[in-house]
């Protein structure tokens, strides 16, 4: 305030009484006080509130208010990662025979299904009963192959033709037929990129012409083998 005595200004030191605030931990009398510098334990100031309607008010709270709390984002990312589609397998799986399979030729033409015991990998339970069956909602673009190794184990026909047809549902979808000396031993590889519904049942199948009766045998090493897997759901 200015002093007309010494012509200076000279320093007032008003209360927070007067002002009608106050810096503590402990709620102050309301009757006092209007505006209250909440301090913790430690004395760092953590809110300022005022007296009104009966009750202290932070001054955030209607800011505050339009916050999440802390249950409700918990709550929200627990929904998000809930939304989010486990990830889609590709429905792999490889079958091999655990023994040899002996089929009886001719002279003629014979075709056997070729059986698959052993399954070497299978996380989705797909393969079964010496076959793919596709599942649910998961028809699309499916990669499936074989390999046959065999050979003539009797008879000694002249003239033969092998061969291995992957089938949809009992139907021959890609197939692989060659002439060979009825000595040898073979192995075929066939693989193909096909369109498969829910539900479509893949078989492997053996066939073979020959002008003289004769015995093959599918060997059970992993060269004779069945897989497949999901490329992509149409």
């Amino acid at each position: 305030m200015w002093d007309v005595g010494t012509g200076a200004y000279i320093p007032q030191v008003v209360g927070s009484e007067t002002l009608k605030y106050i810096a503590q931990n402990a709620t102050p009398d309301h009757t006092k006080y209007i505006f209250w510098i909440y301090l913790d334990g430690s004395g760092k100031a953590q809110d300022i509130r005022y007296y009104s309607g009966g009750a202290w008010h932070s001054i955030f709270e209607d800011y505050f208010a339009t916050l999440a709390t802390t249950s409700a984002m918990n709550t929200a990312i627990a929904a998000a990662i809930a939304g989010i589609p486990a990830a889609v397998s590709s429905y792999p799986f490889r079958a091999q025979k655990g023994v040899t399979q002996a089929i009886s030729f001719g002279p003629g033409s014979t075709t056997n299904q070729v059986t698959f015991d052993v399954k070497v990998i299978d996380p989705d339970n797909v393969f079964g009963s010496n076959k793919l069956t596709v599942p649910a909602d998961r028809g699309g673009a499916w990669l499936i192959g074989c390999s046959l190794e065999f050979g003539v184990t009797s008879g000694t026909p002249t003239q033969t033709d092998f061969g291995v047809n992957i089938l949809v549902n009992g139907v021959p979808e890609c197939s692989f037929i060659l002439p060979i000396d009825s000595t040898d031993d073979r192995t075929y590889n066939i693989s193909s990129l096909l369109s498969l519904a829910a539900g479509d049942e893949v078989t492997v199948e053996f066939t073979g012409t020959v002008d003289g009766a004769c015995t093959v045998t599918i060997g059970n090493d992993p060269d004779t083998n069945f897989w497949g897997h999901l490329v992509k759901v149409i």
